[in-house]
């Protein structure tokens, strides 16, 4: 009985283990790589515009459908090219879908750069490029001292503006023909009549 019971055991245990071994052989791989026919990158490449690659290529199956597009670039100058395909579904037949997808690269460093991807066969695609340095921004700066004085006969804007407690005084011209006036004279006080006294003709001086 003890013998029976250990055979059942090991063969149930055997049964999982092939059961689960053929589960994983069957199911294949929700996201595969994607060779690619070919990449081109534009003419008079800068550091300061926008680096884009397009890609293109196709999928060996009618199941397969695009999943991500991108670069690596592990160094600054050294770039990779990767396509990766989904499986959508269990029904896949051999057809051909081709792809043209872009893929940006952002703003890279001026110098020498190489952009490697690998090829439907399985084979390996470097291609070299030069990005040249961008313009740089010239900065007029403007001429002579700005903190200097303006000389007092420069050209000055005509329109004032007054605070309210500025007064403005104005000379009136005095006309050329008229004549000051005389100075005014205060009248004389009034003369008191003198006293007449009386006197004696004897007492006037004698001629003799």
């Amino acid at each position: 009985m003890r013998h029976a019971v250990l055979c059942l055991f090991l063969c149930l245990h055997a049964q999982l283990l092939l059961f689960g071994s053929t589960s994983l052989a069957q199911e294949p791989p929700s996201v595969i790589n994607v060779g690619v026919k070919n990449a081109k990158l534009p003419t008079g490449l800068r550091a300061d515009r926008e680096t884009i690659v397009q890609a293109t290529g196709s999928f060996e199956q009618s199941c397969h459908a695009l999943h991500a597009a991108r670069i690596e670039s592990p160094s600054p100058g050294q770039h990779r090219l990767i396509i990766e395909a989904k499986i959508t579904g269990d029904n896949c037949k051999p057809r051909k879908k081709t792809f043209n997808e872009k893929i940006h690269l952002g703003l890279l460093p001026a110098g020498a750069h190489v952009l490697t991807f690998t090829r439907a066969d399985g084979t390996e695609k470097s291609i070299s490029f030069t990005v040249k340095p961008g313009r740089e921004l010239k900065v007029e700066q403007p001429s002579g001292d700005i903190f200097a004085e303006h000389p007092k006969d420069s050209a000055l804007p005509t329109e004032k503006y007054h605070s309210p407690l500025q007064i403005e005084t104005r000379e009136v011209p005095v006309p050329l023909n008229v004549q000051p006036s005389a100075p005014v004279v205060p009248p004389a006080p009034p003369v008191e009549d003198a006293a007449v006294l009386p006197f004696n003709a004897d007492d006037l001086p004698s001629g003799e």
